[in-house]
């Protein structure tokens, strides 16, 4: 109960908050996102306006918190004042505190998780992802130069914290967070992105260098999956899909190669995240969104002309597809072309996601 007093008189201070796209509405919330999207700073900010008797918030990584389920009940009940509940990183190994929560007859009740499998009855979900490029600017501060602002974006990633040894924070945090198994899993992974993932040919790769069965291969994958840190793109009618990061910097933070146009497909990937549409890939087309009638080409530094004679070649399977809008993602080339009512934007990829 002692413990629990210290961090009720000791709540931590946001001395700046900076508001996101996404927004709490409901009463009783489960933040879900990767490490480093934001989740922390949301959810303090979503508490602002109590005043500090008037809330707890615990980190339940921090090794100072000795939180079990009854203690914290009587911990509530004995502080009347207490409004709102702030619980970060929960996860399902705290079954105890999953089962309390419906119970506590608080104004708000806000918690975090990495895990998005993690459910608790009678709470609505927000899915937190990194920064978009335009809440980049918001946080970043930078200047009118936004060609400028997206190189530097591209360097830092897209996740909250600022680091200056940028590749030295990530391998950190995922040590931090992962066992040696599934770091050599992620590694191999990231040879993949924005190619076809294959979790047995990661396997295949590991196998004769190091002793790693099948299992924990394809278990690792899962939990990567599940804690946003990896997300698959299906190919249009096939079992066949592509690995994206959910913070496209980690690539260069995993694998020594540097690869420009799989890096910006990984980060035009994270911006169409928050369009939370149905996405594909095809032979032809790097993104297709068939509710939109939109297809996306990543094409960062081909002249114009040539872009259009791809467009031209792809016409036909365009139509087929019934894609209105074919856009190309370049960096700096602007143009437009209408071809049998459908219109080609040639277009940096700043002034795209700018315009989400």
């Amino acid at each position: 109960m002692k413990n629990l007093e210290f961090f009720y008189e000791n709540p931590p201070v946001v001395d700046k908050f900076i508001e996101r796209k996404v927004k709490i509405e409901d009463t009783k919330t489960i933040i879900k996102g990767a490490t480093n999207v934001g989740k922390s700073y949301l959810l303090l900010g979503s508490l602002k306006e109590y005043k500090n008797a008037e809330l707890l918030y615990l980190n339940l990584e921090d090794f100072r918190v000795e939180l079990s389920s009854l203690n914290l009940a009587k911990f509530v009940e004995k502080n009347p004042k207490i409004k709102a509940l702030a619980l970060d990183n929960l996860s399902r190994e705290h079954e105890a505190i999953l089962s309390l929560l419906p119970t506590l007859n608080l104004e708000k009740i806000v918690v975090t998780t990495k895990q998005n499998s993690l459910f608790i009855d009678g709470f609505s979900e927000l899915v937190l992802r990194g920064l978009d490029f335009e809440e980049y600017l918001g946080f970043a501060g930078k200047g009118s130069d936004l060609g400028a602002n997206f190189s530097e974006f591209l360097k830092r990633g897209n996740g909250l914290k600022r680091a200056f040894h940028r590749v030295d924070f990530v391998q950190n945090n995922l040590r931090s967070n992962y066992d040696k198994t599934e770091l050599l899993v992620l590694v191999e992974s990231a040879k993949f992105t924005d190619s076809s993932f294959s979790a047995n040919k990661v396997y295949l790769n590991l196998k004769d260098e190091y002793k790693i069965s099948k299992d924990s291969v394809y278990s690792a994958v899962d939990k990567f999956e599940d804690e946003d840190l990896i997300y698959f793109l299906p190919k249009l009618n096939s079992t066949l899909r592509r690995l994206y990061f959910g913070d496209f910097s980690f690539s260069d933070s995993l694998n020594y190669k540097k690869e420009f146009s799989k890096k910006l497909a990984n980060t035009f990937f994270c911006e169409l995240l928050k369009l939370n549409e149905e996405l594909f890939f095809t032979d032809e087309l790097d993104f297709y969104a068939p509710n939109l009638n939109s297809g996306f080409l990543i094409i960062p530094f081909t002249t114009t002309e040539f872009i259009f004679l791809r467009f031209k070649k792809i016409l036909p399977k365009l139509k087929e597809l019934d894609i209105k809008e074919l856009f190309i993602i370049t960096m700096g080339n602007e143009a437009s072309l209408n071809i049998d009512s459908v219109k080609c934007h040639v277009v940096p990829f700043w002034q795209y996601a700018l315009s989400l």
